[in-house]
């Protein structure tokens, strides 16, 4: 492309969009007469969609996507185009998905025809590839893509398993990226509750211990205070009576501001205010902190149901087992009678006879439960992983000696496995070594087989970090990161104590999250799916 003052074949440089349309509609008259199309032969009527100033000579086709079926329906309208000579004359053609295969396919064949006259200096009319004629038969491109019409599985079992094999890396791919949201919370959820002691209580309880020690607040108004504070929703209360407040102010002022005129001179609208953006974000902090206090009340649940004081101890394994036979079932269940389900839908919408209208509900609430049995097999993973890394703490002692095995009560990480909760930092060094040597194979792989000296695809996100966003989110993330670092020390010191093991848990859970995340970072979009085969395999045919 000339830059700006240099020429270039066509002439000089210009921003002028109707110069270069004009120029455009030159080449295509240059085409046409090299052809020997005339486009004096259009001379009809202008259509009312033809632009003010367009030739209505002009003569566009476009090719719809929809996979083979596009395709073969595609190459039928250019067979009949073909049959009226129209082919030579189109001037513009559009493509998308299996119409483009189609269009790609004749335009890559017409310009081969050119290539060899057009080096002798001759310009020679292309044939229409696919031409049929007044033959039945197919000719040998018509063939070529009919033969191939299985073009997903031409070798049968072969190209079936192959499939399959790429369809479980999109699985893997898709399971990674899902662990990059479900491990880091995971994994909050054990900085500020290591133990079943701490799910009972406030995180700013263990903070305020940590600091003025466990026997604070045990007589007087402390005493009150560290109620208070031990109360596991205190965070999200809080910022429940800040919300209250604001609102209150916000109400009062907007009542002010519209009974004076004078103070209405200047006014935003109501929905780009100050006080309308800073009550969307209380908001939204006081859900999430509800979102998040909730979890642990949730998780020492499930450890009460399925560690039982006396019997069978069923595992969280066992339960989430049951989550998932109930999900399949409903799956299942809604796939199987899908046709009635939709038939009632229908009814319930049509008649307003009572047991339509049940049986419309029953069917709304099947596709309801349809639509949340994916979410909530997300989420009991994310419980199973989470539990993984909590100690029971639960002893029952009989003169100094715990006997909560006799009660069938476990103690310790009795979720956890071995691998994940042993103490020692065998696993956090491994995974730090593993990701010292991800990065170098990375940077070798980039920077020298590919020969790509553009910045890689962590380091452009940082860039775009410091390009997108102001100092005010580097501190935001900044003090985060220090909350949690003050979060996991402590909750990890009982009476000035510091517990290695639920220390070394931690460790595990932040170096498999960042190593897991580092990893899901570098993979592309859409890359992995079976639209490339797809693809492929369409353009193969």
């Amino acid at each position: 492309m000339a830059s700006r003052g240099e020429e270039s074949n066509s002439g000089p440089y210009t921003d002028k969009f109707e110069t270069v349309l004009r120029a455009e509609y030159d080449a295509i008259l240059d085409r046409r007469r090299a052809l020997g199309v005339d486009a004096s032969k259009d001379t009809g009527g202008k259509p009312a969609s033809v632009a003010k100033g367009d030739p209505a000579w002009l003569f566009g086709v476009a090719l719809s996507g929809g996979g083979i079926r596009s395709a073969s329906l595609c190459l039928g309208a250019l067979q009949a185009l073909d049959q009226y000579k129209l082919i030579p004359r189109i001037d513009y053609l559009s493509t998308v998905s299996g119409g483009g295969y189609i269009g790609s396919a004749m335009i890559a064949d017409m310009t081969r025809q050119e290539l060899a006259p057009a080096k002798s200096g001759k310009r020679k009319r292309p044939d229409f590839p696919f031409a049929s004629g007044d033959d039945v038969r197919d000719n040998a491109l018509v063939g070529h893509i009919r033969d191939n019409s299985r073009f997903l599985a031409p070798r049968g079992f072969q190209d079936i398993t192959l499939s399959i094999g790429i369809l479980m890396r999109g699985w893997m791919v898709n399971v990674l990226l899902l662990l990059t949201l479900i491990l880091p919370l995971a994994t909050f959820v054990i900085l500020t509750n290591p133990t079943t002691d701490h799910l009972g209580h406030s995180i700013v309880l263990d903070v305020a211990n940590w600091l003025f020690g466990d026997d604070w607040g045990k007589a007087g108004w402390a005493a009150s205070l560290r109620s208070l504070v031990a109360n596991p929703f205190v965070l999200s209360r809080s910022m429940m009576v800040v919300l209250a407040v604001w609102l209150v102010v916000w109400g009062l002022r907007r009542s002010y501001t519209d009974s004076y005129a004078f103070a209405r001179k200047g006014e935003r609208l109501e929905q780009d205010s100050r006080w309308a953006k800073g009550g969307r974000t209380l908001l939204l902090v006081t859900a999430g902190l509800l979102l998040i206090e909730i979890q642990p009340k949730i998780i020492l649940w499930l450890i009460e149901v399925t560690s039982p004081k006396a019997g069978h101890r069923q595992t969280t394994m066992e339960t989430l087992k049951v989550l998932i036979t109930a999900a399949a079932a409903i799956v299942t269940a809604t796939a199987a009678f899908r046709g009635i389900l939709i038939s009632w839908l229908q009814k319930a919408l049509n008649s307003p006879g009572i047991g339509h209208q049940l049986r419309g509900y029953l069917a709304r609430a099947a596709f309801l439960a349809l639509g949340l049995a994916l979410p909530l097999l997300i989420y009991g993973f994310f419980l199973l992983i989470t539990i993984w890394g909590i100690k029971i703490f639960s002893p029952i002692t009989i003169w100094g000696f715990d006997v909560s095995w006799l009660f069938g009560r476990d103690s310790g990480y009795a979720y956890g496995p071995a691998w994940l909760t042993a103490d020692n930092r065998v696993l956090f060094t491994i995974l730090v070594i593993s990701m010292a040597l991800f990065l170098a194979a990375r940077t070798f792989v980039v920077r020298y087989l590919a020969d790509d000296l553009a910045p890689g695809r962590l380091s452009g996100f940082f860039g775009a970090m410091r390009h997108d966003y102001s100092g005010s989110v580097v501190i935001k993330v900044l003090l985060l990161v220090a909350c949690s670092a003050i979060f996991a020390v402590a909750a990890r010191m009982a009476k000035g104590v510091w517990q290695h093991d639920e220390s070394t848990v931690l460790l595990n859970y932040l170096a498999i999250s960042a190593i897991v995340t580092m990893v899901a970072f570098n993979f592309t979009e859409n890359a992995n799916g079976l639209h490339r085969l797809y693809r492929d395999r369409l353009r193969q045919a």
